[in-house]
């Protein structure tokens, strides 16, 4: 996966955040954004998803949030 650098601006909190996570996992600040992006986007992808099935019934919604795991862990897979 190609990377490339940008710059953002944070406050105050945020800021806080990310530094204090990098330190506590000894990590640099890009890996804690880019965790923080995936579980962002996991979590918007997982209530697309949910939004999609709405209308079915109870069975259909728990196949499809069952087959968001298999897609969910199949990106994991893909960005290593």
């Amino acid at each position: 996966m190609k990377k490339q650098a940008i710059s953002i601006t944070l406050d105050r909190h945020s800021k806080e955040f990310v530094d204090t996570l990098a330190e506590r996992e000894a990590v640099p600040r890009s890996v804690v954004f880019n965790d923080i992006i995936r579980a962002y986007e996991k979590e918007w992808l997982r209530r697309e998803f949910q939004e999609g099935y709405a209308s079915q019934g109870p069975e259909d919604v728990a196949m499809a949030e069952e087959g968001m795991e298999d897609y969910l862990k199949i990106i994991e897979r893909d960005e290593k």
